[in-house]
């Protein structure tokens, strides 16, 4: 066999039988593996979209210190806050989720 697919070999050998005998097993484990990536992916998800309003907070920030009032522009303090109550949703989704999984919501094992 080729040597590309020894890791492929050994991984489905260390699986074991029963998980590969039964299609309910491996669709119950590619479930669970697939409800952590998108918790994941909403937590990526979150931390990219928090770039926007940290660098208007930071150019906020510096006119302040020059004594310079913010640019409080209606359609950027529009985005902003759309952008941070998107987060803090998001951030109540995570949380759920992560108490539905620890109360063992989705696993039939």
């Amino acid at each position: 066999m080729d040597s590309r697919f020894q890791g492929l070999r050994h991984c489905l050998r260390e699986a074991g039988e029963g998980l590969w005998r039964y299609p309910a097993l491996t669709l119950l484990s590619t479930l669970s593996i697939a409800v952590t990536l998108y918790v994941f992916g909403l937590f990526i998800l979150l931390a990219l979209l928090s770039i926007y309003p940290t660098l208007v907070f930071a150019a906020w920030g510096k006119a302040m210190r020059r004594g310079e009032a913010p640019d409080f522009e209606p359609g950027r303090l529009r985005k902003v806050r759309a952008i941070v109550h998107t987060e803090l949703a998001g951030i109540v989704l995570i949380v759920l989720f992560a108490a539905m999984m620890a109360r063992g919501v989705g696993f039939f094992g």
